[in-house]
C-alpha cells in the first residue's frame, strides 16, 4: 500500500522520480500494489452526492487530521 504525502497524489508513485518507480517496479516483481488518495486530489473529485465546486463549502468541510481515516479505509 503506497500512500502519497501532502500536497500531491497517488500518480507521484508511478512517476519515474525515482528510477524506475518503485510502484512499478514492485507490481513487475509480482507484487500486489496498491495506490491510496486521500480526499482533496483531482483522483477523489468523484463523491456521490457533492461537488466540489457547486457545493465547496460543504465538499472542503474536514481537517487535514481527518484524512487519517482515509488511509485507513484504503486499507
Amino acid at each position: 500500500m503506497f500512500q502519497h504525502g501532502a500536497g500531491i497524489d497517488g500518480t507521484s508513485w508511478l512517476q519515474d522520480w525515482q528510477q524506475p518507480a518503485v510502484a512499478i517496479t514492485m507490481a513487475d516483481d509480482g507484487h500486489h500494489v496498491y495506490i491510496g488518495n486521500n480526499r482533496g486530489t483531482p483522483n477523489a473529485y468523484g463523491h456521490t452526492t457533492l461537488d466540489p465546486i457547486v457545493d465547496a463549502q460543504q465538499y472542503w468541510d474536514f481537517s487535514f487530521d481527518e484524512m487519517s481515516y482515509d488511509a485507513l479505509a484504503n486499507v
